[in-house]
């Protein structure tokens, strides 16, 4: 029941029969467009508030809602998957067929020996962690003259 934004209407075309000026006598229905990019989502209803068009109770009913919203159409779309399972080289199951789909996928586990592990105080990194640490501790205190 509130108003939330109004809109300006720009003459698309003249009526037919009439000139690009516009000239007036000529029969056949105006179109007015607009742009409106909703800020809210929700059923909306659109009224024109002209003086001149009151009598004739011109207005709309829409719905507005986030193109993101995927329960919009909560039921799946099947050409869809199909057509996308055939462009990826894929295969469409059906719901009472879920049992063969182990058989289809195929096995790509690998077994490795064993997992790779290093002692910390074997690894060079570790030397040289330790001796940066040292080295930025001396350079700091012969800075700040400590020592």
């Amino acid at each position: 029941g509130r108003e939330l934004t109004r809109l300006e209407l720009v003459r698309d075309r003249a009526p037919e029969g009439a000139s690009a000026g516009g000239e007036s006598g000529a029969t056949g229905p105006a179109v007015f467009r607009t742009v409106w990019q909703p800020a809210e989502l929700g059923r909306l209803r659109v009224t024109v508030d002209d003086p001149t068009l009151a009598d004739l109770g011109v207005e709309a009913s829409l719905e507005v809602i986030d193109p993101n919203d995927e329960m919009r159409q909560p039921l799946p779309d099947h050409e869809r998957l199909e057509d996308l399972a055939k462009q990826t080289g894929g295969q469409l199951v059906n719901l009472d067929e879920l049992d063969q789909l182990l058989n289809q996928v195929p096995n790509r586990a690998r077994r490795i020996d064993d997992d790779i592990s290093e002692r910390l105080w074997d690894s060079p990194m570790s030397l040289v962690i330790v001796l940066m640490l040292l080295t930025v501790e001396w350079v700091g205190r012969k800075w700040m003259r400590l020592m």
